[in-house]
């Protein structure tokens, strides 16, 4: 008998070490390439207007099958969930298979009273059975009601690479005007309402208007000579100024501001420094994602706080006072993509390739600067070019 030197053993250990890194990689790959909307269109076609309870979805129809998705901002699908009167569980598997193949859901993973790799949790509760599948890139929980003629059923399925587990959540986005803001009008013409309250940015000099959604915002900055700048912000209130002069100074007038999140690193792998102004929070900063060496680049940064859930704005939308800003005339209601066109690759700075990377947005270059924001996936098929006055373009 042969027996095993420890050399062997060690090259056998880096051998299986190799081989797991190897296959958590391309789980990592496979989870990462979600689909896109585009894909369902082919297999299910054009869109329906979705049912008032799927608000905010982007609805299709196959037969008495109705199909809800969900998008992130960056325009990938994050949740499938999928209705039939009549067919049972059994009978969605076929269009479940065909929406998520198989080899795009990564392995099955264990539950805790199964063993691998087969099977899911089944539960019967009266009537209803629900049954769950646990795989690396996403979940599936079926769920049928058995006492009926037909057999009702939902299949829900959801990606597990959401916001939570990222590094950064997506803030808002602001572009910097000339003092006054008197393009807040064009955005009321089109239908937006501009929140009503005035930001005074106090040490910075500048002061700003919003338009508010229900998971974020849109800011228009602006100088503003009734606003103090202290001494240690002199810097940050004239490069303000050269942003709001971006046709002539070619510093980029447009902003991309992101939340932390569970998963955000302490140390990021690219530079990034803090800035603390008199109008924030005691012992709060700002931590820019631009380079302090490159004032013209497009300016990506992490809030010092993080804004309201998404929960607490629905219920503060209920008031009929205090949640007037976020019912807009145009029916707009949440913030759902960001796509930014710089000048040149030298505008964009090095963090927006790891942003980009993960999901959160995206960037091109073309001729300009060019902010383009989507809103509510795009379902009313609106869009709203409010170039040349801003460097800005909305889908609702």
């Amino acid at each position: 008998m042969l027996i095993p030197t420890k050399a062997s053993l060690l090259l056998l250990l880096s051998v299986a070490v190799a081989v797991q890194s190897l296959f958590a990689a391309h789980s990592k790959e496979q989870c990462d390439a979600r689909f896109q909307k585009d894909y369902i269109e082919k297999i299910l076609g054009k869109e329906v207007e979705c049912p008032s309870n799927l608000r905010g979805g982007i609805c299709f129809q196959k037969n008495a099958t109705l199909i809800a998705l969900r998008l992130d901002s960056s325009g990938r699908i994050e949740s499938i969930f999928i209705n039939d009167p009549c067919a049972g569980i059994f009978g969605l598997r076929k269009l479940v298979d065909e929406l998520v193949p198989k080899s795009k859901r990564g392995e099955i993973l264990p539950q805790p009273s199964n063993p691998k790799p087969e099977t899911s949790i089944v539960l019967r509760s009266g009537c209803r059975m629900t049954q769950r599948e646990d795989y690396e890139c996403l979940t599936m929980e079926y769920s049928e009601f058995m006492c009926q003629g037909c057999a009702p059923a939902t299949v829900n399925i959801v990606w597990k690479d959401l916001q939570s587990t990222r590094p950064l959540a997506l803030s808002h986005a602001w572009i910097v005007v000339p003092t006054g803001a008197p393009q807040s009008k064009l955005l009321e013409k089109a239908g937006f309402r501009i929140a009503p309250i005035i930001n005074r940015h106090d040490g910075q000099g500048t002061a700003s208007v919003s338009v508010e959604f229900l998971n974020g915002f849109f800011e228009l900055i602006y100088p503003d000579p009734t606003v103090p700048v202290s001494a240690a912000s002199k810097a940050g209130a004239e490069k303000f100024r050269l942003k709001s002069e971006w046709r002539d100074s070619g510093y980029s007038p447009i902003g991309i501001v992101f939340d932390r999140t569970d998963a955000t690193p302490e140390k990021f792998s690219f530079s990034t420094w803090r800035i603390t102004v008199d109008w924030l929070e005691k012992d709060t900063f700002i931590e820019m994602l631009t380079p302090r060496e490159m004032p013209k680049a497009l300016s990506l940064s992490i809030s010092s706080h993080a804004q309201n859930p998404e929960s607490e704005n629905e219920k503060l939308a209920r008031d009929p006072v205090k949640g007037a800003m976020f019912h807009h005339p145009n029916g707009a209601r949440r913030l759902t993509s960001v796509r930014v066109v710089a000048p040149n690759t030298e505008s964009l700075p090095p963090s927006a390739p790891y942003i980009a990377s993960h999901g959160l947005m995206k960037f091109d270059v073309g001729d300009r600067w060019l902010l383009e924001l989507t809103l509510d996936n795009g379902k009313q098929r609106v869009m709203k070019n409010f170039q040349p006055d801003l460097p800005l373009i909305i889908r609702y």
